[in-house]
């Protein structure tokens, strides 16, 4: 079962690195100014990139920009990036690492800020598994950033520098633009881009480009996932060294499966919960006892997993799951009675599964192992390994989606 596992994983995993490439029309500027159309790897970058993989044609090879020898790139449709750079905040953002210090750490960095609005006012974005930070510039004035920051107070409570308000104040506002306006400003990317389209159009360029669109994203999906369980059972006493090994048996599992697609990476990644009802049952005659072996057990359990996709097309991909499944299983319920006139208790112990899958549309097939799980985990003398390798048939009957901002 073990180099069955072993063997799933890698061979997803090989056809996942090597198919997983999708380049995108796009276009870099070099040191010298010469811009070069090619076709990016679009990343979906959460974080802002340092580095971009490109071919000058589909059928070239693959090669590799850096923020060193690259001033500019961007993919068409989609986003652009530009090197500079700027004194950024490099405060500690973490809540128990939260400083006394009110006024930023500075600290200068040659960075790739990704352009969310162009015009007499510019408006730039950074992210780097911190807080987001938000930069902007006037025509002909250096990129600085918007100042907002976490700090903690002399009697322990937490509060905020604001002073990207007064620097919209001093620099990005109109004839009618109030303070009680920018009081009311939240530090987000869509009211600060608002803000700046305003600031533009009022200042007579209407000429300003918006990188800030939306895209749909799967958000939310819900599948029925039945399925078929092949299920074997070897109950081990260790006190007397026995070992009693039931054949194979098939039966039903069905599950309710819940996916969250990350906002990343272009929703290649998702977490998955699947409660999903199971049962197994075998029987075993043990001649030297003379007596018949019974196991009836039929469970609830909690998979909680990650999962990886690889889009083929539009409606054809494939996904690896790998799946933690918590002792914290509902008993509906169990006997087991071994080679001893009494029954034991059921209480598992927990587990891990991996499966891969294909879906087409709104159908998935996945086939799925699971590491051994022990039945008896309360016991001292006793153990079990118990287990499986399911066939399951899935139905997507609801998909949320959601508009991502880019």
């Amino acid at each position: 079962m073990k180099i069955k596992t072993i063997t799933l994983f890698l061979l997803f995993n090989s056809v996942l690195s090597y198919g997983q490439v999708v380049f995108e029309k796009g276009y870099y500027v070099d040191e010298n100014d010469r811009k070069t159309e090619c076709f990016i790897k679009n990343r979906d970058w959460r974080n802002n990139p340092t580095a971009f993989e490109y071919k000058t044609e589909k059928s070239d090879t693959i090669k590799k920009n850096s923020i060193l020898e690259v001033k500019e790139f961007g993919l068409y449709g989609d986003s652009r990036y530009i090197r500079t750079t700027v004194n950024i905040d490099r405060s500690a953002t973490e809540i128990y690492r939260l400083s006394t210090q009110k006024s930023p750490l500075w600290s200068k960095e040659q960075l790739f800020l990704k352009v969310l609005l162009t015009g007499k006012a510019s408006l730039y974005y950074y992210f780097d598994n911190e807080t987001p930070k938000f930069f902007y510039s006037k025509t002909d004035s250096p990129i600085q950033q918007l100042i907002y920051k976490e700090y903690k107070t002399d009697d322990g409570r937490i509060n905020t520098n604001d002073l990207f308000r007064q620097q919209l104040w001093n620099d990005i506002k109109c004839e009618n633009t109030t303070i009680k306006s920018l009081e009311k400003l939240n530090f987000l990317q869509k009211d600060l881009v608002n803000l700046f389209k305003v600031y533009n159009t009022c200042h007579g360029d209407t000429s300003y480009i918006s990188y800030n669109h939306f895209k749909n994203r799967d958000f939310i999906n819900l599948r029925i996932t039945p399925g078929i369980n092949s299920s074997s059972l070897i109950f081990n006493n260790h006190s007397i060294n026995e070992r009693i090994r039931y054949d194979n048996t098939l039966s039903f599992r069905i599950g309710i499966e819940a996916e969250y697609i990350l906002p990343f990476n272009k929703n290649k990644w998702g977490i998955v919960i699947e409660p999903t009802y199971q049962n197994y049952t075998a029987k075993k005659m043990i001649p030297k006892y003379h007596l018949l072996s019974t196991v009836n057990y039929s469970f609830i359990e909690f998979p909680i997993g990650l999962r990886y996709y690889y889009f083929l097309t539009s409606d054809l991909k494939l996904y690896l799951n790998g799946f933690y499944i918590p002792k914290s299983t509902i008993n509906l319920f169990s006997s087991a009675n071994f080679n001893e006139s009494s029954n034991k208790d059921v209480v598992s112990d927990l587990c891990f599964a991996i499966g891969g899958a294909v879906e087409y549309k709104n159908v998935n097939m996945e086939v799925r192992y699971y590491s051994n799980k022990n039945l008896l985990s309360t016991y001292v003398s006793y153990s079990t390994d118990y287990s499986r390798v399911a066939v399951i048939l899935g139905y997507k009957f609801i998909k949320l989606k959601h508009k991502k901002q880019m």
